[in-house]
């Protein structure tokens, strides 16, 4: 038989070990884990957080305040930490309180993001920083 041509060998059973029989290793936390982002407050939050997107300065605004408030509502809050950030119709963004928005969801013409936009800085290499505008 040609030698390019050879059946390949099988992976030996891992049976709850890692690759090729090796012991299975917890990822590390690295510095782009979620966890390494820091919380607010004295205690930190043990929960992954997770981003929350929605608005913009297409005429799809109030279809995307819509969208978010269903998967707000979808998700479970004892597994993830959860973070409103808003875009106005003028492009500018915000940190939205989940309450609020929550609270005029039903209506979106109703709801009214914070006066203070902010600035969503991702550097490579570094943790993602939100910082006033």
């Amino acid at each position: 038989m040609p030698s390019s041509i050879r059946p390949r060998r099988k992976a030996p059973a891992t049976s709850g070990t890692g690759r090729r029989g090796t012991a299975a290793r917890p990822r590390p936390s690295g510095r782009h884990s979620p966890s390494a982002i820091p919380r607010r407050g004295p205690v930190a939050d043990p929960r992954p957080r997770v981003g929350v997107l929605f608005g913009g300065e297409s005429p799809e605004h109030e279809v995307s305040l819509r969208s978010a408030k269903n998967i707000i509502e979808a998700i479970d809050r004892t597994r993830w930490d959860i973070v409103l950030i808003g875009i106005d119709r003028r492009g500018r963004w915000h940190l939205a309180d989940e309450s609020r928005f929550l609270q005029h969801a039903s209506d979106p013409r109703r709801i009214r993001l914070p006066d203070v936009p902010v600035r969503l800085a991702l550097t490579p290499g570094r943790r993602p920083r939100i910082v006033p505008a």
